[in-house]
């Protein structure tokens, strides 16, 4: 992927900022440059209002069967917005990501375990909790998603339509990776929420469940929500929560299930199940893949570590990364969140012999424990506002937020005569049997769709 210098200068200015990632407030976000025009947020509005909902919504019981006719499956839908401010979006987006990923390996993962985040499921995750807030809960959100506010602040409904923009770019063109995201509302019995704030949110994920539970008996509660969510997931996510307070009267989920079948192929074969060493002294057996063909590369100057960029279909490429000469994966993982739009240059086209493990990843985290973690407890701390979300005083408990990750062999077969007679010499072989970084871009926006760290494919 090349990216242009206007954009490069860019990502530096942003990536200035990431040492802010501690700090005891929300940030200033660099960009401030997503607006709609002079628009009335209306975010502010006081608290001694005796009502922000314009209609109540009340939520079917969680004992109600799954597949109801009042759920919303909203369709794929093709916005003409322009390509410049989808790309400033992706820039708010990449940056927070990257934010939060970092921040995250720093105060959890001991360097020896796999780490899967995805900047969009952050990001809309945020955005969901923005289209609920108000007073300073709001301007908090919206801060640090890096949207403007005051009289140039941004229309949120221009921002789910955007984000609906960046979807139908990753699914369209008969690409080989398929996204799909499901958004769960569980409310305690007798809350009416806003059907405003319930229709936004489904239309935001695309498919959307809203339920009333009785979480004074927070076991019970717990066992129905993860059986719902597994029922509603087709068995995707399985026991998503351990507990559940019993002063919870508002819980979101969501989840986003990314499936890479590896395209653009020229030939394609399992290699049979082969040794990936997790550590020196520790291996495990994986099933291979194999894929020969032309693929951008680079090494880097000082032989620390390769790139490989692999074509998934359509608008989707994956950003491999390998440690080479004895590099360790995390100071390779540390600079990357600094260096990797320089890394991105110059890349050359090979032909080459790669293999891939088949992976298969899941991962689950709350959300709330992440803003506490950057030290931004606030925004779901117990003087939080939502009322646009419900007249009653809420407690959000959890905001849960799992992914997986399934990358498998593309059956398609094509011929490979013009492969095999490149001269062999030419050939560059790069196995993937050790730790590494993958990356997967759509190509249009430049939006990072998951990053992830491969210490065992395995999970």
């Amino acid at each position: 992927m090349k990216i242009k210098a206007t954009n490069i200068m860019l990502y530096f200015l942003v990536l200035t900022f990431i040492s802010c990632a501690v700090c005891n407030r929300v940030y200033v976000h660099p960009f401030n440059l997503y607006a709609y025009g002079q628009y009335n947020c209306n975010i502010s509005t006081k608290g001694t209002e005796t009502s922000l909902i314009k209609k109540a919504f009340i939520p079917l019981p969680i004992e109600h069967e799954t597949s109801s006719e009042k759920e919303h499956h909203y369709p794929e839908k093709k916005n003409q917005e322009t390509k410049n401010r989808l790309r400033v979006l992706v820039k708010l987006l990449n940056f927070l990501g990257l934010r939060i990923y970092g921040n995250w390996r720093d105060r959890r993962s001991s360097g020896s375990e796999n780490i899967f985040f995805s900047p969009v499921a952050i990001f809309e995750s945020l955005v969901t909790l923005f289209l609920g807030a108000n007073n300073q809960t709001a301007i908090d959100i919206q801060e640090l998603l890096g949207l403007t506010k005051g009289p140039n602040c941004t229309f949120i409904s221009g921002v789910i339509s955007d984000l609906q923009d960046i979807r139908n770019l990753v699914l369209e063109n008969g690409s080989g990776f398929h996204l799909s995201t499901i958004s769960w509302i569980f409310s305690n019995h007798g809350i009416s929420l806003s059907e405003q704030f319930v229709n936004d949110t489904e239309e935001l994920w695309g498919t959307g469940y809203v339920r009333a539970v009785n979480f004074t008996k927070p076991e019970q509660a717990r066992d129905l929500i993860n059986a719902f969510i597994d029922a509603t997931s087709a068995g995707k996510v399985k026991k998503i929560l351990k507990d559940v307070s019993s002063s919870t009267t508002l819980l979101l989920a969501n989840f986003a299930q990314f499936q890479g079948k590896w395209g653009r192929i020229l030939q394609s074969q399992k290699a049979g199940h082969q040794d990936f060493w997790i550590n020196p002294i520790r291996k495990v057996p994986v099933s291979m893949l194999s894929q020969s063909g032309k693929f951008q590369y680079k090494r880097d100057e000082e032989g620390k570590f390769s790139l490989v960029k692999l074509p998934l279909g359509g608008n989707i490429a994956m950003l491999v990364i390998k440690p080479s000469g004895g590099s360790d994966l995390e100071n390779i993982e540390s600079n990357f969140f600094t260096e990797y739009s320089v890394w991105m240059q110059n890349m050359t086209s090979r032909h080459m012999n790669i293999y891939l493990p088949k992976i298969s990843i899941d991962a689950s985290y709350n959300l709330k424990e992440i803003l506490i973690n950057m030290n931004l407890a606030k925004i779901l701390g117990e003087h939080a506002e939502f009322r646009r979300i419900s007249d009653t005083k809420l407690n959000i408990g959890k905001v849960s937020i799992s992914k997986t990750l399934e990358l498998e062999e593309k059956q398609e077969e094509t011929d490979v005569e013009n492969f095999q007679q490149s001269n062999s010499s030419d050939i560059l072989e790069i196995k993937l049997n050790k730790p590494f970084l993958l990356v997967a871009f759509e190509e249009t926006t430049e939006a990072v769709l998951f990053l992830s760290r491969i210490v065992n494919p395995n999970n």
